[in-house]
């Protein structure tokens, strides 16, 4: 393609188009599912960096889940927006932050789940950021599953994204 403007026009559309067949299937994974653990979260979540690796070699990503949690269900709308907040959290991290470490901590206690998404990335403040749409739409998916979410993030240090949802009596 000679024309610079129409060559960026369709890199721009094919990026939309994989984008959006990549959401669809992962809200037809999430729409087969009555329930979704934390297991089928971990797995999706794995998938999602092995193809982030794939355009950035040098990043680190590490997991950390108890064993006793991996069975732990969510109802599949809080399964699919949970899962899409930790994914914008990881994109935000290698796309704007420039990370090379990702940690993604789930932890519980009799009340809650607790789900960290920390970096090393440059961090930003909030009242400086441009794509803010991002973090509304992880506050809102966290909302929706009656969850708080807590952002916190300092230049040249990371950010820390905290989910707290309430854990469900079933699943003690």
């Amino acid at each position: 393609i000679q024309n610079p403007k129409l060559e960026s026009k369709l890199l721009a559309i094919a990026d939309f188009t994989r984008e959006t067949i990549s959401e669809l299937r992962d809200t037809i994974w999430a729409m087969n599912y009555h329930e979704i653990s934390i297991e089928e979260l971990e797995s999706r979540a794995m998938n999602f960096i092995e193809k982030a690796k794939i355009a950035k070699e040098s990043l680190q990503f590490n997991i950390d889940i108890p064993k006793n949690l991996k069975h732990y269900t969510f109802s599949s709308v809080e399964g699919m927006n949970v899962y899409r907040t930790i994914q914008e959290a990881i994109n935000n991290s290698i796309k704007h932050a420039n990370a090379s470490q990702i940690n993604l901590t789930i932890n519980s206690d009799d009340k809650n789940i607790d789900i960290l998404i920390d970096d090393n990335g440059k961090g930003f403040q909030e009242n400086e950021v441009d794509h803010i749409n991002g973090l509304n739409n992880m506050r809102q998916r966290i909302k929706d599953s009656n969850g708080t979410i807590e952002i916190k993030s300092a230049l040249n240090v990371g950010t820390k994204i905290i989910i707290h949802l309430a854990r469900k009596d079933n699943n003690k």
